[in-house]
């Protein structure tokens, strides 16, 4: 009895280090109160409220990147100025510049987005080790989403623009919107939670990979992770065994990874250049004269045209 009296405290300890120690003198208070056998449900509220605030930030940080990409979006398909440029016959310099800045910023989150793939994997097929699962993959589903907004917000800026300068001014503009997540995480300094997520040791061993939905597993192989009962759960988890919800993550989930190999990956940095010269080659095959920058040749556009009588019929 003794010793599992023991046992329970030290793990209480473990909660307690976990939370951030004495360098939060009022959160060290609540933490202190709460190793108290009687106060064990307060540590679960605990825990549970510094779920929520984080949670929080996470969709804050999604909702004021959507908010400023979709700014961007308005205004360039609203200011019949910028398609002069679509329609224009770019220099080599400035093909090649638009280039370079579509190519940084697809290095810069290619990785990320294939984390955050991997992360959305996890969730389908280890549901159970989660609280909310849905909302642990609502946050990587987010983070893809707008990263995808941003690189395509990037793309549309640099052929809506011929100078270098404004070219690269607006190109450093997008990276620090999509750097935004990063800059709330640097700012967590007193969050315990944390240090969890910089803890490589932390991270193998708790998202260690004990599942897969590989065909080339048998439906029958067992893992070494027993369920509530004491069984073995199976290696194999199939797609008629998921839950409603999860079936829905996961079909989402193939779509945007069938998307990331098939098209992200290789082709979306290229996607500038055929723009700069596709759009261009082919507008003057139709016989027609470059758009004027006055916006009277830029309002036969169908998407100026569609948008005006969009706004005024709202």
């Amino acid at each position: 009895m003794q010793e599992e009296e023991e046992s329970e405290d030290s793990s209480y300890e473990e909660i307690f280090n976990l939370f951030g120690g004495t360098e939060n003198p009022e959160l060290t208070y609540s933490v202190k109160q709460a190793l108290e056998k009687e106060h064990r449900a307060e540590l679960q509220e605990l825990i549970a409220m510094k779920r929520q605030n984080i949670m929080m930030q996470t969709f804050l940080t999604f909702i004021f990147q959507s908010f400023l990409v979709m700014t961007i979006y308005i205004e360039m398909l609203t200011v019949p100025a910028y398609y002069y440029y679509l329609f224009y016959r770019a220099p080599a310099k400035i093909v090649f510049c638009r280039y370079v800045c579509a190519i940084i910023l697809h290095i810069t989150l290619v990785d990320e987005v294939k984390a955050k793939l991997n992360m959305m994997k996890f969730v389908c097929n280890h549901e159970y080790k989660f609280n909310k699962p849905s909302l642990a993959w609502a946050s990587g589903f987010m983070m893809i989403t707008s990263s995808l907004g941003i690189e395509l917000a990037n793309i549309l800026v640099l052929c809506c623009y011929g100078d270098a300068l404004d070219l690269i001014s607006n190109f450093v503009s997008l990276v620090i919107i999509c750097e935004f997540d990063n800059f709330i995480f640097a700012s967590m300094q007193n969050e315990s939670y944390r240090s969890l997520a910089k803890s490589k040791e932390f991270a193998e061993e708790v998202f260690c990979i004990s599942h897969t939905s590989s065909k080339k597993c048998h439906p029958s192989e067992l893992s070494n992770v027993k369920d509530e009962n004491g069984n073995l759960r199976f290696l194999r988890v199939c797609f008629k065994d998921r839950s409603c919800s999860n079936k829905v993550m996961y079909s989402i989930y193939k779509v945007m990874n069938i998307l990331y190999v098939s098209i992200y990956f290789y082709w979306l940095p290229f996607i500038a250049c055929i723009f700069s010269t596709a759009i261009p080659f082919f507008y003057r095959n139709l016989n027609n004269d470059p758009p004027s920058q006055d916006g009277n040749t830029l309002e036969k556009l169908w998407f100026v045209r569609a948008y005006s009588d969009f706004s005024g019929s709202a």
